[in-house]
């Protein structure tokens, strides 16, 4: 591993990946199969049961179990772990500068989507721009981290090597 600018090998960020992109892939399918079951428990219920009945209360639960899945499973968690190991990647500590960009991108994301009736009038005012503060401030925290480590910042080279990426 000598003159990586990484702490970890190349190996094992190539495993971290193809595990986060598996993680990605099983999150949206299993998110979709609940959903598609969701839809043919659904419409097996349209037109027979009553709207007030608790059956529907099965086609909906698997409806929001299946976007909780995809939403968690291939875009939370992977983003979460992405952020964090990025950050370990540079440094001892570098989870602090992938907690802080993760976090600046939940409270972006949520704040720009969610207006006042569902934030509140208290968080819909600051939400958005904490998110964004947040992300800028992850971001620069990681382009110092990786400067230091002599990580190719604009372009560079593939896994040590001069073949340009």
């Amino acid at each position: 591993m000598a003159g990586s600018p990484y702490r970890y090998s190349f190996p094992f960020i190539d495993r971290w990946e193809k595990r986060l992109t598996r993680m990605i892939l099983i999150g949206f399918g299993a998110g979709a199969l609940l959903v598609l079951i969701a839809l043919g428990v659904g419409a097996s219920l349209d037109g027979r049961v009553p709207d007030d009945d608790p059956l529907w209360m099965w086609a909906w639960g698997l409806l929001i179990a299946g976007a909780v899945v995809a939403g968690g499973l291939g875009i939370l968690v992977p983003l979460l772990l992405g952020c964090v190991m990025g950050g370990l990647s540079l440094h001892p500590k570098g989870w602090a500068p992938g907690l802080v960009l993760y976090l600046g991108v939940l409270a972006f994301a949520v704040g720009a989507a969610l207006d006042d009736a569902y934030l509140g009038d208290l968080l819909d005012t600051w939400l958005a721009p904490a998110g964004l503060v947040a992300l800028v401030v992850g971001t620069v925290w990681f382009r110092v981290l990786g400067r230091r480590r002599g990580v190719p910042l604009s372009g560079g080279r593939v896994h040590g090597t001069d073949d340009p990426a």
